[in-house]
């Protein structure tokens, strides 16, 4: 089992002016978790195990500029 935090932090209307910012964090303890896995096994008997795991932490920004009579 496992839990994964994800934290966001928006301002929107910024200074007044149509423009909203978003900062966000994925994964937030960058908590390491396999979502799949599988097995294959080739001719001659060579096999495979592969394993899937989840995005890492991520961080970033997202800016939205908003044109016309929707400004507000």
């Amino acid at each position: 089992a496992y839990g994964i935090m994800n934290l966001n932090i928006g301002w929107n209307n910024m200074f007044g002016k149509p423009i909203d910012a978003l900062f966000f964090v994925t994964n937030v303890l960058n908590e390491v978790y396999r979502t799949g896995s599988g097995s294959q096994v080739y001719a001659g008997s060579i096999g495979l195990q592969d394993d899937i795991y989840g995005t890492p932490r991520m961080f970033g920004l997202s800016l939205k500029y908003r044109f016309g009579a929707n400004a507000q």
